[in-house]
């Protein structure tokens, strides 16, 4: 009987299936890779859409809401209850009043406060509004009577009509008391962030939120023209205080202009864009009315990207500031500069009263 023997592989054959094997396997690898980098690509996307558009929008939404239950339809820096708040003046207009909970560091500014912005030599803008509480669960008639005829049950007061944008609840009885929300948007670092990897501190937009009662400011107004020159200044409570909530993270910068206009509405060559600060230094007694604010933010990815996938750059234009460098350089996150323009529909209006009683009202604080 023929016996049967088994031969083994060549050196040549295994060499050559190893090679073979090699070859799939690196395929494989760089096809993991490449996935893996496209997937963090796609994430960065997303997440800069998230992060940023739908944030803005938040913050919009609540920016068209400025100005709403000011003295007056238009806006300056001397209106009472005007929607930007950028003196005193646009509070208490004016009278021996004192805010407790609020002072000169709340109010809108042009980059004071330091570690605000990852750009070297900059640092973010401060933007503090103002608005009325509105109720929207009657038609105007149904809530007047329901006023008039104090039938209003304690359920009604309590409920929710908004909320500011702390997530503290505006309810009915707000409304009813003629609440002013303020809220002070501005930048400062994070306490905690999962981004890491950059050189860039870890920034984000907060938002701080507080209120007054307009009755109270009414009679703290009434009350200081009666008082004599050594009265005790009278005081309502703002309490605009606490650390804030964030609104949008991941945000190296923050820079707002205020769109103003003199003369007629629709008389174009009026119109231009303004700091607070050059706003704030123009002749008091002839300001141009401020009609729209205009945002800009520079946002991150949250997770870093390959370089090869993304065209990334450390240098951007923000607005009016033009070529401007992180401070860390450059890095492994993407990064976007989102810019939104909102009209203020609240001060549309135009001041038609004479010149003079415009500066008296305005040196006043007074309703017209």
């Amino acid at each position: 009987m023929k016996k049967l023997y088994q031969q083994g592989l060549s050196l040549l054959e295994l060499m050559i299936a190893l090679a073979l094997g090699l070859v799939l396997v690196a395929v494989a690898v760089q096809m993991f890779i490449s996935s893996q980098a496209n997937l963090a690509l796609q994430r960065s996307l997303g997440d800069l859409q998230d992060n940023g558009l739908f944030g803005l929008d938040f913050v919009a939404k609540d920016l068209r809401k400025t100005n709403l239950g000011a003295s007056l339809a238009v806006l300056d820096s001397n209106i009472a209850q005007g929607g930007i708040i950028l003196t005193n003046n646009n509070i208490i207009g004016s009278g021996n009043i004192r805010l407790t909970g609020f002072n000169a560091s709340h109010l809108s500014h042009t980059a004071q406060l330091a570690n605000t912005s990852n750009f070297k030599d900059l640092k973010s803008d401060q933007l503090t509004i103002q608005y009325k509480t509105v109720q929207n669960i009657y038609d105007d008639a149904t809530f007047l009577r329901k006023m008039n005829n104090n039938s209003l049950t304690a359920a009604e007061r309590q409920a929710v009509v908004g909320y500011d944008c702390e997530g503290g609840r505006i309810v009915l009885e707000d409304v009813i008391n003629q609440v002013y929300i303020i809220q002070r948007y501005y930048v400062r670092p994070t306490t905690t962030s999962s981004t890491t990897g950059t050189n860039n501190p870890h920034l984000a937009l907060y938002c701080d939120a507080g209120r007054y009662v307009w009755g109270d400011l009414e009679t703290a107004l009434a009350e200081s023209e009666k008082d004599s020159p050594n009265s005790p200044t009278r005081s309502i409570n703002v309490s605009l205080l606490d650390a804030g909530q964030v609104v949008i993270p991941r945000v190296d910068h923050f820079r707002v202009l205020l769109g103003v206009a003199e003369g007629e509405y629709n008389d174009s060559k009026n119109f231009r864009y303004l700091t607070f600060k050059d706003y704030l230094a123009l002749p008091q007694d002839n300001l141009p009315t401020i009609r729209s604010i205009k945002l800009a933010l520079v946002i991150r990815s949250q997770d870093p990207i390959s370089k090869n996938n993304n065209k990334l750059t450390d240098t951007f234009d923000i607005l009016d500031q033009v070529d401007q460098k992180l401070v860390g350089g450059e890095d492994h996150y993407m990064r976007q500069v989102l810019t939104q323009t909102i009209a203020l529909r609240n001060a549309l209006g135009e001041d038609l009263r004479p010149k003079a009683q415009q500066e008296q009202n305005a040196a006043e604080g007074a309703t017209p």
